[in-house]
């Protein structure tokens, strides 16, 4: 993106190279701000600039903002200028400096500086500027509902996680220690303890208080313990758990509502994992891709992920794998909030588009929610568990440590159907 300087009467706004050519003095344009259509002010060029004498490398070229309402020119304020025909994108940005409009010319001048209405060049009247940078991506922040009783927390970032103290999950939690659990779980997405040394029995204990546990399709499992999926890496690995960002086993009916894993054998740097909230990636769409979005459908596909996955370890398919369609934007049960529901790993097409449509779409919602903004990162330990909510979060697995080993253990806990 080109960028333009504002500096008192002057901006300064960057146009394509392809473009150039139809850059001249005189030339004028009317502009819309859309977030107030009343609200409309003309810019005339004044003075071409060769591309050589330009400070970013590009042309540009200084126009004249004839009618613009001086509260709105604001130093830092910037946006994105495009035409009806979408040909052409220009952006700029204020530098310093109020516009006093009562100084300027009336609006829609000639090229010639006479008082007379321009005719509309074809493709390029009625531009809207779109504000561009007018504060944070994400406001949302990490939502607490006060102070915290029977365990303490410390958030990791104000959107994600939070590491949990004052807790031994090998022994028993009385109800109110766990009610603040849960609360800490919903309004931090995931939670994470450090030092703890507990059994696969007491593993399972654990997660049975949030739910009943689902095992995992095809994953291998503890001995005797087909509950406690092993998640493990050595130097003779072909591949790790999780390399993609994913939120787990969702093609099922009802896909996991958490998942709790223990750390029992660690890289000595390394093997982290990255999570992020879902919530904010949608709350970060605009609000037409929102409109777009509600009411989709997508499916999730256990074939795609499975089907000879575990071969390597002498683990047999399965004569099929789940599939199922869950809306794209889903509710949580217990916070109410919308949380994106589509990831890499699993989903594969939005149903009722065209393949190229969807394809596009998902191409594009992978990768805004992959949004460093709506992460953290958990750097492992031996004895640290991390339990995180699949409803509203998505991780991915670091291997980043060959050749090194990494073992754990997770328990999985049933969910609803998505809605």
């Amino acid at each position: 993106m080109k960028v333009a300087a504002l500096s008192g009467l002057f901006a300064e706004r960057a146009v394509d190279e392809r473009d150039i050519h139809r850059v001249r003095e005189g030339m004028a344009t009317e502009v819309t701000r859309i977030a107030d259509p009343d609200t409309a002010w003309s810019m005339r060029v004044t003075r071409v600039i060769p591309a050589a004498a330009a400070k970013d490398g590009v042309n540009s070229f200084p126009v004249l903002a004839e009618a613009a309402p001086p509260e709105w020119w604001r130093p830092g304020m910037s946006g994105v200028a495009r035409s009806q025909a979408g040909h052409r994108s220009l952006a700029w940005i204020v530098t310093h400096g109020v516009v006093d409009y009562r100084r300027l010319a009336p609006p829609r001048l000639a090229p010639c500086g006479r008082r007379r209405k321009l005719p509309p060049r074809k493709g390029e009247t009625d531009m809207a500027v779109q504000p561009m940078h007018t504060g944070p991506r994400y406001r949302g922040g990490v939502m607490t509902g006060g102070d915290y009783r029977r365990i303490g927390v410390r958030k990791v970032t104000p959107v994600i996680g939070a590491e949990i103290s004052g807790l031994d999950l090998a022994g028993p939690l009385d109800e109110a220690t766990q009610a603040e659990l849960e609360r800490a779980l919903a309004e931090n997405l995931v939670v994470f303890f450090r030092d703890q040394k507990i059994t696969g029995e007491q593993q399972l204990a654990f997660g049975r208080r949030f739910g009943a546990l689902q095992a995992h399709p095809l994953a291998p499992h503890e001995a005797g313990l087909d509950e406690l999926m092993v998640v493990k890496a050595d130097e003779g690995s072909a591949r790790v758990n999780g390399e993609e960002w994913h939120t787990d086993m969702s093609a099922e009916s009802q896909p996991p509502m958490g998942s709790i894993l223990y750390m029992k054998v660690c890289p000595p740097v390394g093997g982290d994992t990255l999570f992020a909230s879902m919530y904010a990636a949608w709350e970060t769409l605009s609000d037409r891709m929102k409109a777009h979005l509600e009411g989709l459908t997508a499916l999730h596909d256990g074939e795609f992920v499975y089907r000879g996955t575990y071969g390597h370890l002498g683990i047999k398919d399965r004569e099929a794998y789940a599939q199922s369609n869950h809306p794209v934007a889903r509710t949580h049960p217990v916070t109410g909030r919308r949380a994106l529901y589509v990831n890499r790993r699993f989903t594969t097409r939005i149903n009722g588009l065209p393949k190229e449509e969807s394809d596009a779409l998902l191409a594009y919602l992978f990768q805004h929610l992959e949004n460093p903004l709506f992460q953290c990162r958990f750097a492992w330990q031996e004895g640290s568990i991390a339990f995180w909510d699949n409803r509203c979060t998505q991780h991915r697995a670091m291997w980043d440590y060959w050749p090194h080993q990494r073992y754990a253990t997770r328990v999985t806990i049933f969910g609803e159907t998505p809605a």
